[in-house]
């Protein structure tokens, strides 16, 4: 059971229906953990701010790369939550995080020589 109980969309406070709506309108949900961030706006607005960064970099180093680059930083400092989050990216575009090689055809595999 949560200790901080997520919100209801429709039950947050105008600052955090507003950045909840923004979150439903560009990716179709939004999660538990932003849903309980809404209890402070400050916070959600902070965690929403991962979406510019994330475009900031897509710009020079690609939307692929850029999520690998996420899911290896997110895997090697063991936070579950966010590794969870870049691998289902990584499925969505067609990979295959658990063995490195892409699963659609015409993919690269994103495996290094050695693996």
């Amino acid at each position: 059971m949560a200790r901080v109980p997520p919100l209801q969309v429709e039950d947050a406070g105008p600052r955090s229906r507003e950045l909840l709506d923004e979150q439903i309108a560009n990716h179709g949900r939004a999660t538990n953990m932003k849903r309980t961030l809404a209890h402070s706006p400050p916070a959600l607005f902070a965690l929403m701010r991962w979406y510019d960064l994330h475009a900031e970099v897509v710009a020079f180093l690609s939307k692929r790369a850029t999520t690998l680059f996420a899911f290896a930083i997110s895997a090697q400092t063991d936070c579950l939550i966010c590794s969870t989050f870049f691998r289902r990216w990584l499925i969505e575009g067609g990979e295959n995080p658990a063995t490195g090689h892409a699963s659609l055809p015409g993919r690269s595999s994103f495996s290094t020589p050695d693996s």
